[in-house]
C-alpha cells in the first residue's frame, strides 16, 4: 500500500491545484491549500525514494501535477493580485517566457531524441528555482503586488536552471532524472 503513496499524493496535488481557480476570493483558503499542494509535491518523491516506489508512471505524474500545481498557482495569483505591471516588464517577462519556454522544449526534446523519453531532471537549481517559485506566489498575493526583485530572482533561477540541464542532458551518456548539478558526476552505474 505504501508503494501508492506517491502516485496518490501527485493526483491529490493535481486535485488541489485545479481547485485554487475556486478558492481566488478567498485569499487565506487559496494560500492554505497552495501550501499543502507544496507540501505533496515536497514529500511524494521522498516517500518514493525511500521505500523503492519510483515508477514511470510516478515520474509522469509528478511532472504533470508539477506543471497543474504551478500554472494554476501562477493564474490563480495573477487574478487574486489583479496584475497591473509596466509595459515594459510585461514585455521583458512575456520575452523571457518565450525564450524560457523554447529552452525548456529544446531540453524535452533532446530527452526524447537522445534517451527515448519525456522527462525532466532533478537538479539542486531546478528544485531552488522550484522552491523559489513556489514562495514567490504566496508573497505576492501577501503584497497584492508583484515586485519587481520577485520576477527578477524566479527568471534568474528558471534560466540558469533550464541552461544547467539542457548541457547535462547534452554531455550525458545516460539519462539521470536524480542528476543533481553539472558539476557533480552522475550516479547512475
Amino acid at each position: 500500500m505504501i508503494k501508492k503513496v506517491p502516485n496518490i499524493l501527485c493526483i491529490l496535488r493535481i486535485i488541489l491545484s485545479v481547485s485554487f481557480l475556486f478558492l481566488r476570493e478567498k485569499t487565506v483558503a487559496f494560500v492554505v491549500v497552495y501550501i499543502i499542494a507544496g507540501l505533496t509535491d515536497m514529500i511524494d518523491g521522498t516517500i518514493a525514494r525511500k521505500f523503492h516506489a519510483e515508477s514511470a508512471l510516478g515520474a509522469k505524474l509528478d511532472a504533470l501535477a508539477d506543471v497543474v500545481f504551478l500554472g494554476s498557482g501562477l493564474l490563480t495569483a495573477v487574478l487574486i493580485v489583479k496584475i497591473d505591471l509596466s509595459k515594459t516588464l510585461l514585455i521583458a517577462s512575456g520575452i523571457w517566457i518565450v525564450c524560457a519556454g523554447a529552452l525548456k522544449a529544446v531540453d524535452l526534446l533532446v530527452t526524447k531524441v537522445k534517451f527515448g523519453q519525456v522527462n525532466t531532471i532533478h537538479t539542486y537549481l531546478n528544485k531552488i528555482m522550484g522552491f523559489s517559485l513556489f514562495v514567490a506566489i504566496p508573497v505576492c498575493v501577501a503584497l497584492r503586488r508583484i515586485p519587481f526583485w520577485v520576477v527578477a530572482i524566479v527568471m534568474a533561477l528558471a534560466s540558469v536552471g533550464v541552461i544547467e540541464e539542457l548541457l547535462i542532458l547534452l554531455t550525458s551518456k545516460e539519462y539521470d532524472v536524480d542528476r543533481i548539478s553539472l558539476l557533480v558526476p552522475s550516479k547512475k552505474k
